[in-house]
């Protein structure tokens, strides 16, 4: 896979527009997301008739509500929190549908062992047979493809020892199961799942700028800041947070050391890059020009299938008002009149491919109708869709992948407006297709040891000691009453003042 990615490199064709988006990119070190690993969302539901299930996102949410429920920590801004924080290092998560499955009610760690195995996790993803490169079984629930992780939603995960759990995952290996705590309530950390994925792409706490680090806890503060150090030493953010609070705050932080380790996983799976521009009409023509370029491959041989240009609210494309000279693409306005999409026929808009169009826009206002106007204003806010596709050799889909981008303002004067699909906007979900037949880019699930080989699944974070406000043991059961009334007029003391540091933090 290496190899591949110094190839893809090397073969970028940027045109003029995207040269101008990478300066105006560089000036706010905002990195490009370059490769996305894809996540099958398991519902464990109790019972025969789909009841009980848990919660796969901190509004409640379970399968239930749809196979296109969307997944994890969702922000009041919208944002996917788990995105955000692996955007970081350009790794974006693209799920598939959330699937239901019967299991148990909860996953228990096995009584006594030293370090932590679970007979119960194991069962239900498949370990270690996954890790020996078996067919996944069974599939459904499971992705029929090994480097798709599964990821295991239950109700409770049952430590060993006394304590709380919020999500354990494997080392290095395929699979992550997340408690409901960890979503729901004042409990919810925004950041559990972007750490248990970390430990399925091989990141460890107490390497690479994660703790614990040589003093047994975190001497410093990058330590305490990273995402994959430990939840009694990390900073964890609070489930009120947005993730631009926690990334400004600079909380849960991702460095070059880890993005090197995460980038041999056979998890990954390449993006292409796809830029599409709105620039000012030089002739007084209100319909353009609009500019689309393939400038850098993903998997051989992919290739974009459907663009989907969506309108901001109140602005509407003209009907009959679409043209360009290429004959391999079809523009079709869909009938609410604020969708254009392009569709291009199999295997032709490729790496160097390049489309301009026209069409016109118009705006709608208080006591006029829909009033032509310039694209390249009218459009602003609005974002592009990007399906692409990778076809086996006998033409059948084994990838097709969606991600959505924002249509924005550039500096410069050269592109008025400007959409990457390399740059996803974190308020739409980012998706796998076709589950059944998806075939990731990799051949390991897992970065292969020195063998190649899988190494045996190891089990992380399944110590409560471990945890984020589980430091403190649980004391005996007989002291309590007496250590309650002891402390009782101190809790009282310090109550409001309690409350009120909690609430500066949330300022």
């Amino acid at each position: 896979m290496a190899d591949l990615r110094a190839c893809r490199s090397g073969m970028m064709s940027i045109s003029l527009f995207a040269a101008a988006y990478l300066a105006s990119q560089a000036a706010f070190a905002t990195p490009l997301v370059t490769d996305y690993i894809s996540v099958q969302p398991i519902d464990v539901c109790f019972g025969p008739n789909m009841t009980g299930c848990a919660a796969v996102n901190n509004m409640g949410k379970n399968v239930t509500a749809g196979a296109n429920t969307r997944i994890g920590f969702i922000d009041s801004n919208n944002v996917d929190v788990t995105r955000a924080l692996w955007n970081q290092i350009g790794v974006d998560i693209y799920y598939t549908p959330v699937r239901g499955t019967q299991g148990p009610f909860s996953l228990s760690v096995d009584p006594g062992s030293n370090p932590p195995t679970s007979a119960d996790f194991s069962k239900l993803s498949d370990q270690p047979q996954i890790s020996q490169k078996m067919p996944p079984t069974p599939t459904p629930p499971l992705s029929p493809d090994p480097t798709v992780v599964n990821m295991f939603f239950v109700k409770n995960l049952n430590p060993a020892t006394r304590g709380t759990l919020y999500g354990f995952s494997w080392l290095n290996n395929n699979g992550i199961s997340i408690s409901e705590n960890a979503l729901l309530g004042a409990s919810g950390s925004p950041d559990t799942i972007a750490h248990e994925i970390g430990h399925n792409l091989d990141l460890l706490h107490g390497s690479l700028g994660a703790g614990p680090d040589a003093s047994g806890g975190c001497s410093d503060q990058p330590c305490k800041e990273n995402l994959m150090t430990q939840g009694d030493l990390r900073d964890v953010p609070m489930h009120t947070q947005t993730a631009q609070n926690i990334l400004q705050n600079g909380m849960d932080q991702l460095n070059a050391a880890q993005q090197a380790q995460m980038l041999q996983s056979g998890f990954l799976n390449p993006i292409p890059r796809v830029t599409a521009t709105v620039t000012a009409p030089s002739t007084g023509s209100l319909t353009g020009p609009f500019h689309v370029s393939f400038d850098q491959a993903g998997r051989p041989n992919e290739f974009l299938s459907k663009l989907i240009l969506t309108a901001p609210s109140g602005t509407f494309f003209q009907d009959g008002t679409f043209s360009t000279s290429l004959n391999t693409v079809t523009g079709t306005i869909l009938p609410d009149g604020s969708k254009l999409e392009l569709d291009f026929s199999p295997h032709t808009f490729t790496l160097g491919s390049m489309l301009d169009y026209t069409v016109g826009v118009c705006q709608t206002g208080d006591f006029e109708g829909c009033m032509v106007g310039r694209p390249d204003l009218l459009l602003e806010g609005g974002t592009y869709t990007f399906d692409f596709e990778t076809d086996s050799e006998a033409g059948i889909p084994v990838e097709q992948v969606e991600t959505t981008s924002d249509l924005v303002v550039v500096g410069g004067g050269i592109a008025d407006l400007f959409s990457d699909s390399q740059e996803p906007d974190l308020s739409f979900a980012a998706m796998i297709l076709n589950p059944d037949t998806f075939v990731g880019f990799g051949a390991f699930p897992c970065t292969q040891d020195a063998n190649g080989n899988c190494p045996t699944p190891m089990l992380e974070d399944a110590i409560p000691s471990e945890e984020y406000g589980q430091q403190v043991p649980e004391p005996p059961s007989l002291p309590i009453l007496f250590l309650a009334l002891a402390v009782l007029p101190v809790v009282r003391r310090f109550t409001g003042r309690a409350r009120r540091s909690f609430e500066a933090r949330l300022a």
